[in-house]
């Protein structure tokens, strides 16, 4: 009996039981706690609620017409919904049969979604379900982070870039961004990562607008677990549906980022070209360009004079 694995004990003490035997004693005498018996059937009793509960009763095909099993089915919505977090479920059927060539219905991909957890959101959020952003009193570098995403086309392709990027909003730097073909979560956060390596903060607030990748259980989560892992608290808060201006200063970046970058430029080579001219701009930015909100300097000489005591107890409300 030792030579059996967990699985095969289960289904031995199954089939004992139905020939009379006590579970108990079946569980002795194949060496297996009754707990685990329990569990095993637990686990297999949740596969195929699963199963039952996503299956329309329409079976999936591929290309030459054979059959796909339901678990094909689910682990490709598991990979298209990794890659694309931002889609819905028609999106999502609809990448399944182009790029898999798998005939599938749309409520197949839906329950399975929904059974999952993967759905996105269809409404906008409500005002209490969420931190509203609300006014604060600053006075120094890295107590309010603005977080946002900017897009434009990379090239005569019509295809399209995506750059998250956080701007400190007292000294008005850029501290992280990250720029893809992509604007996933993934993305996001890794503009966020990049901000936090360039900066030594323990405390922030981190203003978004009520995008998906800032709504994401993963956003959160990574919030999460820089606070309870790496004692840093980034206190996250959304801006008001439809009111931009609750995020002005990254905002107004965007439209100088556009003016003198991007509409100058006209078109990129390729999005290698385009990230190494954004890298110089936002380089130049940060190091020369003047601002007249801090009296003509730039941010990072507005940074300087702030450490060195030049500057004291200037405070914006942001």
């Amino acid at each position: 009996m030792d030579g059996l694995n967990t699985s095969d004990k289960v289904e031995a003490v199954k089939s004992l039981a139905k020939r009379g035997y006590s579970i108990k004693r079946a569980c002795e005498a194949l060496n297996i706690s009754r707990s685990t018996y329990y569990y095993q059937l637990k686990q297999e009793q949740s596969k195929d609620n699963i199963e039952s509960s996503v299956y329309s009763g329409i079976p999936a095909f591929d290309e030459n017409g054979n059959k796909i099993s339901e678990q094909e089915v689910i682990e490709l919505v598991k990979k298209y919904t990794a890659e694309y977090s931002y889609h819905g479920y028609r999106m999502i059927t609809n990448y399944i049969r182009s790029k898999e060539g798998v005939i599938v219905n749309h409520k197949r991909i839906y329950r399975i979604m929904r059974e999952l957890d993967l759905l996105q959101e269809k409404n906008r959020p409500k005002p209490e379900e969420y931190n509203r952003s609300q006014q604060h009193e600053i006075d120094g570098p890295n107590q309010m982070w603005q977080l946002d995403m900017v897009q434009w086309y990379l090239d005569s392709t019509g295809n399209w870039v995506y750059m998250f990027d956080i701007m400190d909003v007292y000294t008005r730097e850029i501290v992280g961004y990250h720029i893809s073909l992509r604007c996933r979560t993934d993305e996001a956060l890794a503009a966020l990562e990049e901000a936090l390596e360039n900066r030594d903060v323990d405390d922030v607030i981190l203003r978004t607008d009520n995008g998906v990748q800032f709504r994401s259980r993963d956003f959160q989560n990574y919030l999460n677990k820089l606070d309870k892992e790496d004692d840093i608290e980034v206190s996250h808060e959304r801006i008001t549906v439809d009111t931009p201006k609750e995020n002005a200063y990254i905002e107004s970046f965007h439209g100088t980022l556009k003016k003198e970058e991007i509409y100058y430029t006209s078109a990129y080579e390729n999005i290698l070209d385009c990230k190494s001219s954004v890298d110089q701009y936002i380089e130049e930015y940060n190091q020369e360009r003047l601002h007249s909100s801090l009296d003509y300097l730039t941010p990072r000489e507005f940074v300087e004079q702030v450490e060195s005591g030049v500057i004291i107890n200037e405070k914006i409300v942001a």
